[in-house]
């Protein structure tokens, strides 16, 4: 009797305890759902953008001479299928474009192979999903909303631009956008010296309230030797984009400034020079600048290759013709730039060649030489063309849109908050960033300056 009351007293409390358990669980649930529900309103109340849905698939990285349409074709995707997949993607990015060492993300199923979808992202903002449906492929485009804060930067070279630019926060990608800008006014390698100053407007990414990222230069101004130089970027009615000065005149030339990235000129243009290998005097019609071999070197301007091979006391030596009845010539290199032959064109910046000493030659430099219809002449003095202004009409606006850049680069109050084409906000942030403090003398390697300074860079033949 005894037993089966205890028999009894057992189940009961195991009933007790399912129910007490199937109770607690059933309200952790609610309080879930309660908190999903929550969270779904707060993303709604915030408008945060929709997260994708996970993609599941390959992830492949691009190398050196492949295309999307290759790597399709080699997992069995047919050519009719990468066409549909490659049009329905150029309505928002042309996947021509994918560089070396890109990711894309395929879903390639079953046999024979059938591809499902393809994601990549084009930079660290936006994400193209292409997908299959009923009817073939969709392609969207998915972009972050930032918040942007514009954030005035001051400094004053003291030991190099890249050193001291680094003391002030700017990260080497600014810098390299910074010089980028102005390298159409300003010789970087010869014109630079201490109390050069530099301010600018840069763009702060946040993503709600987190910092994400470094945005673009907005504008800029640089004193060198005294004299200011100002650039502000701007997009007009019409969609075209570029730098200009205060004036409106754009800043991109037709012609860079330098040829290369050199350590000193060894010899200027003179009609009266004494030969350094032959000893007698005669004209040099050209700049020599003297930089390590090896060293880049680049297209002034846009044009076209009417000779690469070697040409007596040039040593190995291409010659390019540009508009205007310009041609411009680099001797004495060690080798020739990828591609580089007669007949081929070229783009401004592009790398035809490398600094060496072919041909008579004392040591390693870039001969560098420019003509104008057919004559030498010297390409330090030249007024070359320039790209075209502002048009007349929309001049006025652009002036007020860079006295208010300006003017926030000055920490002005009064000038009027800027918003982008997305329509978010952007802020001026109060105060600026400004390198005062003494910073450690940086040795000579880290300038990116030779460590001889006795290096004489030699002087060439012709």
């Amino acid at each position: 009797m005894k037993f089966k009351s205890v028999l009894a007293l057992i189940a009961i409390l195991v009933v007790v305890a399912a129910v007490i358990h199937l109770s607690h669980k059933r309200e952790q649930l609610l309080v879930q759902q309660d908190l999903h529900e929550q969270h779904a309103a707060l993303a709604r109340l915030v408008e945060l953008p929709e997260r994708p849905q996970q993609i599941k698939g390959e992830t492949v990285t691009v190398e050196r001479d492949q295309t999307v349409y290759q790597i399709l074709l080699d997992r069995g995707v047919t050519a009719t299928e990468i066409h549909a997949l490659l049009g329905a993607a150029s309505e928002h990015y042309d996947l021509a474009k994918v560089r070396v060492g890109d990711k894309l993300l395929l879903d390639v199923q079953g046999e024979p192979a059938r591809l499902m979808s393809l994601v990549y992202e084009p930079d660290d903002e936006r994400t193209l999903i292409v997908s299959r449906n009923d009817e073939g492929f969709v392609a969207q485009m998915r972009e972050m909303e930032l918040d942007v804060l514009l954030t005035p930067y001051s400094f004053k070279v003291e030991n190099s631009l890249w050193w001291d630019a680094k003391q002030s926060g700017l990260d080497d990608r600014t810098t390299g956008n910074l010089i980028e800008i102005f390298e159409y006014d300003i010789d970087f390698f010869m014109e630079q010296q201490p109390g050069d100053d530099y301010t600018l407007l840069l763009e702060h990414k946040y993503d709600h309230g987190r910092f994400y990222k470094y945005g673009g230069i907005v504008s800029a101004v640089a004193v060198v030797h005294d004299e200011p130089h100002s650039a502000v970027s701007w997009t007009d009615p019409q969609g075209k984009a570029g730098w200009y000065n205060l004036a409106g005149e754009g800043l991109r030339r037709a012609f860079l400034k330098a040829p290369l990235n050199y350590r000193r000129i060894s010899s200027g243009y003179t009609m009266h020079r004494k030969h350094p290998i032959l000893g007698i005097v005669r004209p040099h019609q050209g700049i020599d600048y003297a930089a390590p071999t090896g060293t880049p070197v680049r297209a002034v301007a846009d044009g076209t290759v009417v000779f690469a091979g070697r040409k007596g006391g040039y040593g190995r030596y291409v010659e390019i013709r540009h508009i205007n009845n310009y041609n411009t010539c680099y001797a004495h290199l060690s080798k020739y730039g990828r591609g580089v032959k007669r007949g081929v064109r070229v783009k401004q910046g592009q790398v035809i060649g490398y600094v060496g000493s072919s041909g008579m030659s004392t040591g390693p430099h870039l001969d560098f030489r420019m003509k104008k219809n057919g004559h030498f002449v010297n390409p330090l003095r030249e007024k070359l063309p320039s790209t075209e202004p502002l048009k007349p009409e929309y001049l006025t606006q652009f002036q007020q849109y860079a006295r208010e850049r300006m003017a926030q680069m000055n920490l002005d109050q009064n000038a009027q908050p800027l918003t982008p084409p997305s329509g978010r906000s952007v802020e001026v942030a109060e105060q600026p960033v400004v390198a005062n403090e003494p910073t450690p003398q940086p040795d000579a390697a880290e300038q990116g300056l030779p460590t001889n300074p006795h290096d004489s860079g030699a002087t060439g033949g012709e």
